[in-house]
């Protein structure tokens, strides 16, 4: 992944914290509004709680800027 804006190939909204692929790499699971980092993007190594947000947030690969 490169710097800036989260390619949306490396993201996934979902009821469950699953990646889907080798791009998966962050997993926004919608049914209890918490972000997840995937570091080998398949499940592998299990996600990583990245954060726990407030009910009715919404997050898009366009809200994930990396450095």
């Amino acid at each position: 992944m490169e710097a800036g804006v989260l390619g949306s190939s490396h993201f996934r909204a979902r009821t469950d914290n699953k990646a889907q692929d080798r791009d998966d790499h962050f997993i926004f699971r919608t049914k209890d509004t918490t972000l997840w980092f995937d570091a080998d993007g398949k499940g592998g190594d299990g996600p990583v709680l990245v954060a726990d947000l407030q009910a009715g947030a919404t997050v898009t690969a366009k809200d994930i800027f990396l450095v």
